[in-house]
């Protein structure tokens, strides 16, 4: 959560206090949070990538939005990082899978869609 100062304060207190927003694409991962990941779940999720990457472009629209939903957090906090803007980060995360949405058949190597991903991301920005 971000925590806001709000533009009124309520009757109760002495001035602003701080509101908490929070964007729906926006929850940091356990990735980002430096758990580390074992080697073993690490070529899990590649695998799971992979599959998810093939499925979406055998028309799978489903498998897509478990890509999306397994990486939001992750574009959002990186979006968020670049811009410190919950608003842009939003727009940025949703240009990112719109992206690769569109470019998903030239993602050459499916068990990288994480770093593929983010370098959308960062294009983006």
């Amino acid at each position: 959560m971000i925590a806001v100062k709000a533009g009124s304060g309520s009757s109760k207190s002495k001035g602003p206090q701080p509101r908490k927003f929070f964007c729906h694409l926006f929850g940091l991962s356990y990735l980002l949070c430096g758990v580390m990941i074992s080697t073993e779940i690490r070529s899990d999720m590649e695998r799971n990538d992979t599959e998810l990457v093939l499925q979406s472009l055998s028309g799978s629209r489903e498998a897509f939005c478990r890509i999306v939903e397994q990486y939001q957090s992750l574009i959002c906090s990186l979006a968020y990082s670049a811009t410190g803007s919950l608003t842009q980060s939003e727009d940025v995360a949703q240009e990112t899978f719109v992206i690769a949405w569109k470019q998903l058949r030239q993602l050459r190597e499916p068990e990288k869609l994480r770093s593929w991903l983010c370098s959308i991301a960062r294009s983006v920005n």
